[in-house]
């Protein structure tokens, strides 16, 4: 499967929930960044807007790039 560096594969308990796309200006702020901790601010606060609950995130990790692995309550 290819994915752009603008798609990210949100997956929960090893299951894909759904593939989301943040803009270009998204992207070039997370890239511009030099911090991990704000660039995974910038990131979450960009996958809450598609509707997961902010209480429900208790775990929240990137993997290999486009996976984003999360946990709930």
């Amino acid at each position: 499967m290819h994915t752009s560096k603008n798609t990210f594969l949100l997956s929960r308990c090893g299951h894909l929930k759904m593939v989301i796309r943040i803009t270009d200006e998204v992207q070039r702020a997370i890239s511009d960044t030099v911090s991990e901790t704000l660039k995974f601010e910038i990131l979450k606060s960009e996958i809450l807007k598609f509707g997961i609950l902010k209480s429900k995130i208790l775990k929240f990790e990137i993997l290999k790039g486009i996976w984003i692995n999360y946990g709930t309550a």
